[in-house]
């Protein structure tokens, strides 16, 4: 593998977050870009915490426009979610004066008279939701003691203007405390633009807070549930893991990042433990079985740490449109995730190529998709059932292998798939407007080998061959 400058280095206007939120939820954000600029502000109030339904109020003032235009991003083109779960209340214009208010399925139009409105929705967190979609579950949650709220979940926002700083205060419940990405006051957050609101996950309750300063970025972790390991514990195997990434691209991207750590719905299953996790940007959700221990978080829980981690580059920095490269995004960062820990000795190499054979035989050879669906299509519905989700990872990771085994080999040791992810983010550094694509990761390839992997790709992605075990991992069988 080729020296590399650290990626902080290699030259960089600014940073674009992406449109994807989570492990591979990317959400279709309807928003128009226009140079209107004015301000916009929200309050968050817990209504009724038994039945999961917050006030939302929305400020706009300063508009040239004589309407606004109000709308949600959506999971899925046939869901309705905004005449589902948001609820309105009450429109006003900046006279305190009731203005019309045009309420169609998928927007709001809002007479805004005298150049800004006053709005009062409610949000029914748990009205509208898809029980088909596992992953929604895991999103926002209100409980007596401490909420997980999702941006995208409680946030309209207008369709049109180039807004800024966006100003969001919440009002808790007694001994609450906020945890938010943005976070300026006790109780507020600045967020730089529409998408981090959307893109944001934060957290509210009787929480137990730690932080800790890596590579000059601070790490917060906000935890709830009782577990049969320490806090500690958790925020130092987070550390390290983000350390290693870190130091793979030459530092963070941001910093700081906040991760929010609660229990599994589905703990005390007495057959398999079960963890979940999904990537916002600068927040993750981290979702643990309660019966982990100190021993097992350095197995699954450390792997779905050092998974949504890499997301930051790997589907924050370099990312896609939709859901078209959601096997690449999610088997290369399942691939780092796997040398993440091999880096951090939570995962010895002879243990580790038990695991790789033992998943490719477990949850990709025999599964029932297998030589039906290719990858690709396969990749477009993940988070929507368990099944397409666990063959997505699973066969995109070894692909992921599969492509640096190859790489290796058509440049006789020289390059690796650690080289193209490294230059894959430089171009994403260097042009905002860079999106993965079949296309933009083929020439990057060529760039980098030489060879055309068109071919390759037809066979193992996008046709129904499958790809097979890496030689090293096989070997390494062998010797057992």
């Amino acid at each position: 593998m080729r020296e590399r400058p650290p990626l902080w280095r290699a030259a960089l206007v600014g940073i674009v977050a992406a449109v994807i939120g989570g492990a591979a939820l990317g959400f279709a954000l309807r928003v128009d870009p226009d140079t209107e600029q004015y301000e916009l502000s929200y309050q968050v109030k817990v209504l009724d915490l038994k039945n999961g339904v917050l006030q939302v109020r929305l400020h706009a003032e300063g508009m040239r426009s004589p309407n606004l235009y109000l709308t949600t991003v959506v999971v899925s083109p046939d869901q309705n979610r905004l005449s589902a779960r948001f609820r309105l209340r009450e429109a006003r214009d900046l006279n305190g004066h009731d203005t019309p208010v045009e309420a169609q399925d998928d927007y709001w139009k809002i007479r805004a008279k005298g150049g800004g409105i006053d709005l009062r929705y409610e949000v029914w967190l748990r009205a509208g939701i898809d029980t088909g979609v596992f992953s929604r579950q895991m999103l926002s949650d209100i409980t007596e003691t401490s909420a997980r709220l999702v941006g995208s979940d409680i946030f309209i926002i207008p369709v049109f203007g180039d807004l800024r700083n966006i100003r969001v205060e919440y009002t808790l419940p007694p001994h609450w405390e906020l945890v938010h990405p943005f976070q300026c006051t006790a109780t507020a957050a600045v967020v730089p633009d529409v998408k981090s609101l959307y893109h944001s996950a934060v957290g509210m309750g009787r929480l137990r807070t730690l932080e800790r300063t890596v590579r000059g970025c601070r790490l917060r972790v906000a935890v709830t549930g009782r577990y049969d390991f320490q806090d500690r514990d958790l925020l130092a195997v987070l550390s390290q893991l983000a350390g290693i990434q870190m130091d793979i691209f030459g530092g963070p991207l941001r910093d700081e990042y906040v991760f929010l750590v609660g229990p599994h719905p589905e703990s005390g299953d007495p057959e398999i433990l079960h963890y979940f996790g999904l990537h916002y940007d600068g927040s993750m959700i981290l979702l643990i079985d309660t019966n982990t221990d100190r021993k097992r978080l350095q197995q699954e829980p450390a792997q779905l740490c050092a998974h949504e981690f890499y997301h930051n580059w790997c589907g924050e920095l370099i990312r896609q449109h939709r859901y078209d490269m959601n096997w690449f995004i999610e088997g290369v960062t399942e691939f780092y995730a796997y040398q993440t820990r091999l880096e951090a000795g939570m995962l010895s190499f002879p243990d580790y190529a038990s695991v790789l054979s033992d998943r490719f035989h477990r949850e990709y050879e025999v599964h029932p998709l297998r030589g039906k669906i290719s990858l690709a299509q396969a990749s477009k519905k993940v988070l929507i059932d368990r099944e397409t989700t666990r063959y997505t990872y699973s066969g995109g990771l070894f692909v992921a292998a599969g492509l640096d085994e190859q790489i290796d080999d058509v440049t006789r040791q020289q390059e690796s798939l650690d080289d193209l992810m490294y230059d894959l983010a430089v171009r994403a550094q260097r042009d905002p407007d860079f999106v993965l694509t079949r296309q933009t990761l083929e020439a990057a390839l060529l760039d980098l080998t030489g060879h055309d992997f068109h071919g390759w790709f037809d066979r193992y992605v996008y046709g129904l061959e499958s790809p097979h075990l890496p030689g090293y991992i096989t070997q390494q069988m062998a010797l057992r």
